[in-house]
């Protein structure tokens, strides 16, 4: 049993050996490659691979023409896809960026955001986006939706902004809220 498990380690270490010396040979460039990789094949390089001739109709065939006009090809049939236009965000931040960068990418979407900020920072922008007529949620109990500050919960304050705002005719037309800042006022959300 012995001469057998030392004839057995013998031959890894032989085999280990022989795959150090072939990476010893591929990292000094002898063309040795390392037993776990695949053999080296030669890449053409730009100036030597073939590439196939243009067709004769082809503008990019004849070279005295330099200017061509780039002509789009048709739209690829297949199922169609919905639009992702017209689409109304709420946002009640605490962050004002977010909702700017937003707000300039959706606008060729014709899509838009209702900016309720919170944010100190809200003044700056023009026009003001700072919250005028938000209800229940304030700079004061928002960041954690934390109405305990009042001798409440926060279950109870994320259904008092459901109830003020289940039938809001404004609310109504919404489709999503942004969340970004502070990720907890998403909680009040979650009821629409």
């Amino acid at each position: 049993e012995n001469k057998t498990l030392r004839g057995e380690v013998g031959r890894l270490r032989g085999e280990r050996e022989g795959m150090k010396a072939k990476e010893e040979k591929a990292a000094a460039g002898d063309g040795g490659t390392p037993s776990y990789l695949p053999p080296k094949t030669p890449t053409p390089s730009p100036s030597t691979a073939a590439t196939p001739p243009l067709p004769p109709d082809d503008p990019r065939a004849d070279p005295a023409a330099s200017d061509f006009e780039m002509i789009p090809s048709p739209p690829p049939s297949g199922p169609s896809f919905p639009s992702y236009s017209g689409y109304t965000f709420w946002s009640s931040d605490f962050h004002i960026s977010p909702i700017a960068d937003l707000k300039d990418i959706f606008a060729p979407l014709s899509m838009s955001i209702i900016d309720k900020s919170l944010s100190g920072h809200c003044k700056i922008k023009n026009p003001p986006t700072c919250a005028q007529d938000l209800r229940v949620i304030d700079k004061n109990n928002g960041i954690e939706l934390d109405s305990r500050k009042k001798g409440g919960c926060p279950n109870r304050l994320k259904r008092a902004f459901f109830d003020s705002y289940k039938n809001d005719p404004q609310m109504k037309n919404v489709d999503a809220f942004l969340c970004h800042h502070a990720m907890g006022m998403c909680e009040a959300f979650m009821g629409f």
